[in-house]
């Protein structure tokens, strides 16, 4: 059963609806709180509903569960072609490539629909005569960042130094990359 299904038929179910309104009868905010987290922690323990978003989180709900269901239809092709199970690898091909494309398809949609976002606020924007926000938008329907071209914001350098590099590096005055420490 899924996390909001099952939700679902807890607000439901009349205990739960009893103590709700026992809780709001008496004024105790708490009471309601406690009843309300302690069943949604339990759910999601059960769920995990957590560990699937997070393993793709850049990508909007949809695409991320069609990306968890592509990463357990490779493992059932990589069983299947090991003969651990009884499954037909060329259906399972064949369904790798109908996600594939679905995946595909949805993101294209997602970003047409981000870029006509981007485009609509523009005009908004021009119409109030704000245009640093005029020009975020417009940085961002271009998908550009500020800063030198080419470089890389976001990567570790591969550069590892041991403690002594470190500390001489960092003894070095401000305007040589140190900071005097000692």
């Amino acid at each position: 059963m899924n996390f909001k299904r099952e939700m679902t038929r807890w607000a439901s179910d009349p205990v739960t609806q009893f103590l709700a309104e026992c809780a709001e009868v008496c004024g105790s905010v708490d009471d309601f709180w406690a009843l309300l987290n302690g069943k949604i922690f339990s759910v999601l323990k059960n769920h995990n509903v957590r560990d699937e978003y997070d393993r793709f989180p850049g990508e909007p709900i949809e695409v991320a569960n069609l990306l968890a269901d592509r990463v357990a239809l490779r493992d059932r092709l990589h069983h299947a072609s090991q003969g651990v199970t009884s499954d037909n690898p060329r259906k399972l091909i064949h369904q790798l490539y109908q996600l594939r494309c679905h995946i595909r398809i949805l993101r294209e949609h997602t970003w047409n629909e981000r870029q006509i976002r981007l485009a609509q606020q523009i005009a908004w924007y021009r119409i109030n005569h704000d245009y640093r926000k005029i020009f975020d938008s417009a940085r961002q329907l271009a998908d550009l960042s500020f800063g030198p071209r080419g470089r890389h914001y976001h990567r570790l350098s591969p550069h590892q130094p041991d403690l002594n590099e470190w500390i001489n590096g960092m003894a070095k005055p401000g305007s040589l990359g140190g900071c005097q420490a000692r």
